[in-house]
Formats: structure tokens, C-alpha cells, sequence
């Protein structure tokens, strides 16, 4: 009889990113009867919670259905609640983000399990989970606990050292798995119809995403006579003021909220563009997808957009400003010459996203125990 590995994985919800969608599609690959998987959310919410494999055991720490309730940082309290439980009978422990995770994983009782910690973004530039931990020490004694920490890109372990100020000997860097046959069936499960020259951007409406930034950069476009659409997928807190600023450029004709999708792909394949405006990124999922579709990318230097672009060999890589995004497009829609160059470039980058490569090492990563 074969004994299957017990797995815990631990991620803080399952709402509309890219590390969520990631780890739907590991949980896919971890199937009975090699693997046993658990996952433990911090809070049970998220426009995924309906997309976990049926294979999966579900649990949640705290339950936020009728109203928010803080993650207890307090490091007692978490240890008290991995005894009671969350107990010992894993094999593996994975804490699959930053902050909460990262923290309730570092209080494990389990002297047994092999302990691993993904890092999906730099955090040197956006440190976002410093309000989980009582200090900076607080947080690296967190990840010297683990085994082992996956980055998902070398500039993620760089700004990680460095804000640390440590060398990381158990790391090891597993791009994002990107399941590229999927992703082309989805692109045709139902039709969009794109007017004109039309770019798209998919993501959460937030500061972060820099959508302000090509909002201005189109408005400075328009004034100029150009016309092409914009079409924004994805929600967030941003959304309202973002309209309300495409119709203070007088762009609002051109540009389309569409919302979240589950499925955004039939938006991405008929893109002449996808952009991503970050302003900082961990490995943004979002432009692997479009390359897979072979469809032409431009980016904001920015840590994840330069990863996945190959520094530029695989889309085109601007300036992390309104400026550089301005002159981008300009560039792209004057230049039939380049725009062809681009398509190719997707396609060149569509090559280098090696699936069953990227699953394999963290199925090898995680029989180690």
C-alpha cells in the first residue's frame, strides 16, 4: 500500500492575486493518493474559495463570513492554536505567503515536518508585512525556522538578503508554474470583441498597480490625436477614483472597467497590448499568461516585470513612471515595425515558460522529508 505525503499548506486567503491563483494550480497537481493535502486559510474568503480541487481538505482559522477579525500576532496565542489544532501529523509544512502565514508557520509544534516558506515579491521594495511582526528580528527569526525558503525569482532572494541583511543558504528559486495548455483553453471559452487598437490590464485596482499613471499617460495621448481603448479587468478600492479620472481626462469613452473575471483569458487573447504598470511586482502571473497566449507585453521596470521579460527579450520593458509609460505607448502606436517585433518577442518568451519543469522541482522540493 503506498503512503501518501501529508501536506500542510497555509496562505493567508483566496482572493484575486496572482499567488492565489498559483497555488490553484499547485493544489491541482498535488493529487491522491501520493499526496494528502490540507489547506489552512487565515481567513475564509476570496473569489477563489469555490476553485479548490475537491482533493483538497479545507480548514480556516478564523471565520470572517459575518465580519473581519485581526490575525493574533501575539506568539503564544499561535503557538497554542498550531497544539490544539493544528498538531503533528504533517509531513510537510508550507507557509505559501508573506506576513500571517509565514508567521503561524514559524510557531509550529511539529519537530518532524519539513518546514518551507515561499517569498513571492521583493520585499525590500514593498514591505508589506511588517505590521504582522514586533520587529524586523521578529520577522527574519520567522524564516530562520524554515528548511527552506522558495523565491520566485532571483531579484525576490536579492531584495530579501538585503533587507535582511542575511545570506540565504536554504534558499531556492521555483518560478511560477503557468499552465500554458489550460490557460489556451480558457482564452476560447466564450468571444470578445475588441474595437479598434485595444490594450488591456488585469489586476486589482490599487496604488500599487499604478493604473493612475497610465490613465495620465493616455490623457497626454489623446490630447495628441491618438485613440485606442483601454480595458481594465480585475476590482479594488481604486476603481471609483479611477473613473472618475478617465472622465476628468475626457478618456472615459475609452476606457472599460470590466470587472473581475475568474477567466480573463478571452480578454488577454484578443489584446493587441496587455500592460502591467506596476509599480512594484513579485513575479506577475499576469504577464507570463499573456506571453503563453502570445500576446505582445509592455512593462514598467519594475522587479517581477523584468524577471519575466528577460530584461526585454521577451516584451517591452519602460521606464517605472507616467513618463515611461507614455512614451511607450507612443512608441508602439507609431511603429507598425515594432509592434510586429513585440508579437515576436511574446512568442520567443511563450517558449520559455516550462510547466512540467517548474512542478516538478517543487514535487521534488517537497519529497525531501
Amino acid at each position: 500500500m503506498e503512503i501518501s505525503t501529508k501536506i500542510l499548506i497555509i496562505e493567508n486567503n483566496l482572493a484575486g492575486g496572482g499567488a492565489e491563483k498559483v497555488l490553484l494550480t499547485i493544489l491541482e497537481e498535488l493529487t491522491p493518493p501520493m499526496y494528502d493535502v490540507t489547506l489552512l486559510l487565515i481567513k475564509n474568503k476570496g473569489v477563489y474559495m469555490n476553485s479548490i480541487p475537491k482533493h483538497i481538505k479545507v480548514k480556516y482559522m478564523l471565520d470572517v463570513s459575518e465580519e473581519d477579525i485581526p490575525f493574533p500576532k501575539d506568539r503564544n496565542t499561535l503557538t497554542k492554536y498550531y497544539k490544539k489544532y493544528i498538531g503533528n501529523d504533517f509531513n510537510v509544512e508550507i507557509a505559501f505567503l508573506e506576513g500571517p502565514p509565514t508567521k503561524l508557520l514559524s510557531c509550529s509544534t511539529n519537530q518532524n515536518s519539513l518546514k518551507i516558506a515561499w517569498v513571492h515579491i521583493d520585499l525590500q521594495k514593498a514591505h508589506w508585512t511588517y505590521s504582522y511582526y514586533t520587529s524586523l528580528e521578529d520577522e527574519r527569526l520567522s524564516y530562520e525556522k524554515m528548511d527552506k525558503i522558495v523565491f520566485v525569482s532571483p531579484n525576490a532572494k536579492h531584495g530579501f538578503e538585503k533587507l535582511f541583511g542575511m545570506k540565504v543558504k536554504n534558499g531556492v528559486i521555483i518560478k511560477n508554474p503557468i499552465n500554458q495548455k489550460k490557460i489556451k483553453q480558457l482564452a476560447e471559452d466564450y468571444t470578445v470583441k475588441y474595437k479598434d487598437f485595444s490594450c488591456v490590464i488585469v489586476g486589482s485596482l490599487c496604488n500599487r498597480k499604478g493604473q493612475s499613471r497610465l490613465l495620465f499617460a493616455m490623457g497626454r495621448l489623446f490630447e495628441m490625436d491618438y485613440t485606442f481603448h483601454l480595458y481594465i479587468v480585475g476590482e479594488g478600492n481604486e476603481e471609483s477614483s479611477y473613473k472618475e479620472l478617465a472622465h476628468l481626462l475626457n478618456i472615459s469613452d475609452y476606457v472599460h472597467f470590466i470587472g473581475f473575471q475568474v477567466n480573463p483569458y478571452p480578454y488577454i487573447k484578443e489584446a493587441n497590448v496587455l500592460i502591467s504598470s506596476s509599480i512594484t511586482e513579485g513575479y506577475p502571473l499576469v504577464v507570463c499568461e499573456a506571453l503563453s497566449l502570445g500576446v505582445p507585453v509592455m512593462g514598467t521596470q519594475c522587479t517581477g516585470n523584468i524577471d519575466v521579460l528577460g530584461n526585454g527579450k521577451y516584451g517591452m520593458l519602460v521606464d517605472n513612471s507616467e513618463e515611461g509609460l507614455f512614451r511607450g505607448l507612443k512608441e508602439i502606436l507609431d511603429s507598425s515595425l515594432l509592434y510586429d517585433k513585440l508579437k515576436k518577442k511574446a512568442l520567443l518568451g511563450a517558449d520559455e515558460i516550462k510547466y512540467d519543469e517548474r512542478i516538478s522541482l517543487i514535487k521534488k522540493l517537497m519529497e525531501e522529508v
